[in-house]
């Protein structure tokens, strides 16, 4: 997090979130650490659109938040971090003059203070693994909800369309394999989910666990160019059944490493699978090898995992809803 200024008692922290994400954001970021609060406040009226009138915006805002600043337990507590929560960034200048908190204030009340708002987009930096806001355990979960949807369409088709099904095991797996084979290595992936379902929190694709469908796939996307992962999401989505009918809304990643020529509808649908899966590893990847990466702003780790997790949460119904 942003480092505490010498002698600093308050500071004022901007984040900007999403309407719909804010409430459940602040619910998980209000805590006590040590000497230090934080306090979230949601931006809900009208404020902060002159620079002359910011101090007196933030001591609105207290007021507005009271009951929320006062059910901190102050025993002992020697900083606060009021963190705000808007649907906008922060723009504006920070020339107003200093303000008086009020009275009622913990350990502050009745003093003058000034300070700057501090916009945490651009200023906060964290490491991916102690930040919360990725959402590793969540990550894990879906990623294997998601490989789990895939082993039980391919179950499905074993009886139904046991050629289609392996042709989708040929290509996830890259090299031909007999019908026969196809059929054992499904069983093997069904075992790896049916052990994994036990403990979802904590489940990670392992580059090396070949039981894994999860693992198959991620190895195809690191395998492969933008165009050719394109030509093998074009034949596993029509091995598994994909008429186009309805279309997942691709994450970020997919819209970036998409092919020069357009995609067709189920096949979008199979690329924005893979791509969602190998991102949500490497998140996981990141989470767990903390020093190996660089550190990042907060807001872009938040809005980069809530994506992820949105598409594969999409693509798991997605592929539960086929015929």
């Amino acid at each position: 997090m942003v480092p505490w200024a010498l002698g600093e008692k308050l500071r004022v922290l901007w984040l900007r979130l999403s309407d719909e994400g804010r409430q459940s954001f602040a619910t998980r970021l209000e805590c006590v650490q040590g000497d230090e609060a934080i306090i979230p406040v949601i931006l809900r009226e009208p404020g902060f659109v002159s620079a002359n009138a910011v101090m007196s915006d933030v001591n609105r805002l207290i007021d507005a938040n009271r009951a929320a600043i006062e059910r901190v337990p102050i025993e002992g507590l020697q900083r606060i971090s009021l963190v705000i929560l808007s649907k906008d960034d922060f723009r504006l200048p920070q020339i107003s003059s200093p303000i008086v908190l009020p009275s009622w204030f913990p350990f502050l009340g009745g003093a003058e203070s000034s300070f700057r708002i501090c916009d945490l987009a651009q200023q906060a930096e964290v490491s991916m693994l102690n930040c919360p806001e990725v959402r590793s355990e969540h990550l894990a979960e879906l990623v294997l909800d998601l490989e789990a949807a895939l082993v039980e369409r391919l179950c499905a088709l074993q009886s139904t369309r046991p050629g289609e099904m392996s042709k989708f095991v040929q290509v996830a797996c890259g090299v031909a394999v007999p019908n026969g084979e196809a059929i054992a290595l499904v069983n093997e992936f069904r075992a790896h989910v049916d052990v994994a379902v036990m403990n979802p929190r904590v489940y990670r694709p392992d580059g090396s666990r070949m039981s894994s469908l999860a693992t198959r796939l991620i190895r195809l996307v690191l395998n492969n160019s933008p165009k050719d992962l394109a030509k093998h999401a074009a034949n596993l989505s029509a091995s598994i059944g994909d008429t186009g009918a309805i279309s997942i809304r691709p994450s970020l990643i997919s819209a970036m490493l998409r092919p020069g020529s357009r995609l067709e509808a189920a096949q979008a649908n199979m690329h924005s699978v893979l791509l969602s899966l190998y991102q949500a590893y490497q998140l996981m990847n990141g989470a767990a090898h903390a020093g190996e990466f660089g550190t990042y702003p907060v807001s872009l780790l938040y809005s980069t995992s809530s994506d992820v997790r949105r598409c594969l949460l999409d693509g798991a119904r997605f592929i539960r809803s086929l015929p």
